[in-house]
């Protein structure tokens, strides 16, 4: 069974080798300390001629532009209650 975090890197690989075959460049997502800026951001390499390397950040742009807003929410229960929570 995959995990969630290897299945992102799948996805991700694959999305990159999409866009590497359809623009004719060379993609590199740094991961210089395994994680991501404060902000959430990644820095990407493109690599490969002026007008092929603009059509990849193109299609990478629309690509963050189209995703999904992830909301997360925390919220803090008493002990006493997290058996009727999880079904115990």
């Amino acid at each position: 069974m995959l995990k969630k975090r290897n299945l992102k890197n799948i996805q991700l690989l694959v999305f990159q080798l999409k866009i590497q075959k359809s623009t004719g460049t060379h993609i590199n997502f740094k991961d210089d300390n395994r994680t991501q800026d404060k902000d959430g951001t990644r820095t990407i390499v493109i690599r490969g001629l002026a007008e092929s390397a603009q059509k990849a950040e193109i299609i990478i742009r629309q690509f963050v532009a189209n995703m999904p807003v992830v909301l997360t929410e925390v919220m803090f229960v008493h002990s006493s209650a997290l058996g009727r929570i999880i079904g115990n």
